[in-house]
């Protein structure tokens, strides 16, 4: 009877380790192939939202032909691409210039008021930074024979979770599409341990050079 058990015993070994092999390389690959969506992709997708949240603001002023003032700003050219974008704007008629009937139109004057990204250090977590990612426009509405009209804000944000390593990985050329990362918290053992340690040595040295001495 012992004999029998043993044997089933052997058989359920190799079955039971190939299982949690199998397991431990999905998890391995899942890992393997978990893509960070980068800097740049993501402030471009927020810019888009963005850019929709003005389009539907202006519709609903029953407004369908505009001139933009777009003020100077690094990443002004992202804006001004979504802009143009017909599925942004599906009814509404955006020009750029002053000439011919521009001059009758309002004028939509817009600007960047919050294009970034930040890294923030989440405490007790090693490695792991917060990235987040702003993208906000404001604007104002005026015309000739019209009162100053206020747009509201468009604001998206996006934060997610990424270590440190996988900083270069996400970062973009445009100097707007990335940050510094803040420094990494000292340990227990480097921020009381280690220094004691040093201390402690220091003075066994200087006791040991005494002790020599006196002999």
């Amino acid at each position: 009877m012992k004999t029998s058990k043993k044997c089933r015993f052997n058989f359920l070994v190799p079955i039971i380790f190939s299982l949690l092999l199998i397991i431990l390389q999905s998890q391995l690959f899942c890992q393997a192939n978990k893509k960070l969506i980068n800097n740049f992709d993501v402030l471009d997708s927020l810019t888009g939202l963005a850019i929709s949240d003005i389009a539907l603001q202006l519709q609903s002023r029953s407004i369908d032909s505009v001139k933009l003032n777009l003020a100077t700003h690094p990443a002004s050219w992202m804006v001004l691409n979504k802009i143009a974008d017909k599925n942004k704007f599906p009814s509404i008629k955006i020009f750029v210039t002053d000439s011919g009937i521009v001059k009758k139109l309002k004028t939509l004057d817009l600007a960047i008021k919050h294009f970034s990204v930040q890294y923030s250090a989440l405490p007790n977590s090693g490695d792991s930074l917060l990235r987040t990612i702003t993208v906000e426009l404001f604007g104002t509405m005026s015309g000739s024979e019209s009162q100053l009209e206020t747009i509201k804000n468009s604001g998206k944000v996006y934060k997610d979770i990424i270590s440190r390593s996988d900083v270069e990985s996400v970062k973009a050329q445009y100097d707007f599409a990335n940050s510094s990362v803040p420094e990494k918290d000292r340990t227990f053992f480097e921020e009381i341990a280690e220094p004691f340690i040093v201390v402690t040595s220091a003075v066994l040295i200087v006791v040991l050079l005494f002790t020599v001495r006196s002999k």
